[in-house]
């Protein structure tokens, strides 16, 4: 399926706290290792190349694969990660756009050691995010996430419970083609090709 669009694609539902307080999850900080922030998970950074993740993971812990969304041809990397209970790890969508090579586009992380730097990832609560972001709810095309727009990430969740208690499944990081234009090729056009969306859900 299509990523919804941060230009307001996504129907966002507001969250309010008729639920009551809900328990408080301890908050972790990650190692340099595992910090989520804009655009980077860790090593695995936007814009970088195929190439790239297969020298750093080496090619036996990465595999490509066909998510066939919306039924058409999506390609991703699996990266399954040291140590993790959970394989794999992040699957990075990739793309030949913005700089003319395959490349990281959008990174989905579902290893729980990964979080922001205050705390946040996989097994967090959505109590525990409105503590501390404003933040929507889409239920878009399948969706069930919380949209952080300070973070631009979204924090996909399980249905189960009530709202605040509801819990991190996986971390979606948005695709930011202009920044890594910016950054890894300035020097091509930023009007091609035309699609320039950003992505708050991977749905």
């Amino acid at each position: 399926m299509r990523f919804l669009t941060a230009t307001g694609v996504a129907v966002g539902v507001a969250i309010s706290s008729a639920n009551g307080p809900a328990q408080r999850t301890p908050l972790q900080t990650p190692g340099p290792e595992y910090v989520l922030i804009a655009g980077r998970a860790g090593r695995v950074e936007l814009g970088m190349s195929v190439d790239d993740v297969y020298r750093l993971f080496g090619r036996e812990s990465v595999r490509l694969v066909d998510l066939f969304k919306e039924g058409l041809f999506s390609p991703a990397l699996q990266i399954k990660l040291s140590g993790a209970e959970t394989v794999p790890g992040i699957v990075t969508d990739i793309r030949e756009w913005p700089c003319g090579e395959f490349s990281v586009w959008g990174i989905d992380v579902l290893d729980a050691r990964f979080r922001t730097k205050d705390g946040f990832g996989v097994g967090s609560t959505v109590g525990d995010l409105r503590r501390s972001y404003s933040f929507r709810i889409t239920e878009e095309e399948g969706a069930h996430a919380a949209v952080v727009e300070a973070l631009k990430m979204s924090f996909s969740l399980s249905h189960e419970g009530p709202a605040d208690q509801q819990r991190v499944t996986s971390v979606w990081i948005w695709p930011d083609p202009e920044a890594v234009r910016k950054k890894r090729c300035p020097e091509r056009d930023a009007g091609w090709p035309p699609d320039t969306q950003t992505e708050p859900s991977r749905r």
